[in-house]
């Protein structure tokens, strides 16, 4: 079942509030986003078709607030 985009916007809060930990954690990129993954991805799979695009660009906009180094291209 989709979740709300109230719902996901809560996740994605949630997501950002811990990206600066995960970048302290992880300094290498490829361990850094193995863990970022982890996190993103279930809020991508709980959106709506139709608000995944959505999700992508909330979280993009996350990854350039926090100047994460190579950030994949989650607005599409």
């Amino acid at each position: 079942m989709c979740r709300t985009r109230k719902e996901l916007e809560a996740m994605i809060v949630e997501l950002g509030k811990g990206i600066p930990d995960m970048i302290k954690a992880f300094p290498e990129p490829s361990d850094f986003w193995e863990a970022f993954d982890e996190k993103a991805d279930p809020i991508e799979e709980a959106a709506c078709s139709m608000d995944v695009d959505w999700v992508r660009q909330r979280i993009a906009i996350l990854l350039m607030q926090y100047n994460v180094p190579d950030a994949p291209d989650y607005a599409g």
